[in-house]
């Protein structure tokens, strides 16, 4: 597990933006994989099921998106996050319309494109 960037602990507002056009507007691009050891680090899928666990996850990494938990509910100050799922067809940021330009320049914290 890797501790959540700054850059996007400082970004909500943008972070929220583009969740909403990935939940939203956001176009399916292909399939998606499970990471090999995330049922051993959720703590195995007796508490909801694979289904309900992984349906978020997977539709962002549908997307193009790599999916990562992140465990700032659990762990507080020091959350973590790691990789969920894997989108078969992976989306560069060029790719996103609210990155692409000057449509939103609070979103450069999150790009380095």
């Amino acid at each position: 597990m890797r501790a959540l960037p700054q850059s996007v602990k400082n970004g909500l507002d943008a972070a929220e933006l583009i969740a909403r056009y990935f939940f939203e507007q956001a176009p399916a691009r292909g399939g998606w994989s499970l990471r090999a050891e995330e049922e051993r680090d959720c703590g195995g899928w007796e508490k909801r099921g694979v289904e309900v666990y992984v349906k978020d996850f997977s539709l962002m990494a549908s997307k193009g998106l790599f999916s990562f938990f992140n465990t700032d509910l659990v762990h507080g100050s020091q959350e973590r996050y790691y990789l969920v799922a894997i989108p078969e067809k992976p989306l560069n940021a060029r790719e996103v319309p609210l990155i692409s330009g000057d449509s939103c320049p609070g979103l450069s914290p999150l790009c380095d494109c």
